[in-house]
């Protein structure tokens, strides 16, 4: 074999590798961009339900006026990328990965409150001597406390997940 030969064999290998790692960074990058189009959607989405959904009764409480006993029954699971894709958010910068676990669990936290609520609606303690839409007036206090910080930080998270899904 002589040193042309050996060169070219060289090379071959250098361009055989180089082009692998640039195809590994162009499909890692598209993942990424694929994942934060996926959590952005599902963010959004459910931000946009919650607020659709609690808006008449909390106005009500804003303004003082009975508040309904009616309620939205959480039964599914709404945080289907997020459960799916937890092992994934490493691909992300720290502080996003901190902040989508943060939102996540305040997110969950909300829906234990109005999983609350709706016990509390359901099956009012009937031995104790209280007034139920001033307990219920209390909690929904609480729930637009808890939706207000989970709606801050979806909005902070949505804004960086924009800035991945908008890069090259």
């Amino acid at each position: 074999m002589e040193l042309k030969d050996i060169l070219n064999i060289i090379i071959s290998v250098i361009i055989s590798f180089s082009s692998f790692i640039i195809k590994s960074h162009r499909d890692s990058s598209k993942q990424k961009k694929v994942l934060a189009s996926a959590f952005f959607a599902e963010i959004d989405s459910l931000q946009k339900q919650w607020e659709w959904g609690t808006q008449g009764g909390l106005k009500k409480v804003e303004n003082n006026e009975p508040v309904p006993l009616i309620f939205n029954r959480v039964r599914e699971n709404y945080f289907t990328v997020y459960d799916k894709n937890a092992d994934k958010i490493g691909m992300f910068d720290q502080e996003l990965v901190k902040d989508l676990v943060y939102l996540y669990n305040d997110a969950k936290g909300f829906l234990d409150t109005v999983g609350t609520w709706e016990e509390m609606i359901k099956n009012p303690d009937k031995d104790k001597v209280v007034n139920l839409e001033i307990i219920l007036r209390n909690y929904y206090n609480i729930m637009v406390k808890q939706q207000n910080n989970v709606f801050d930080k979806a909005n902070k998270v949505k804004d960086q997940l924009k800035s991945i899904i908008g890069s090259n």
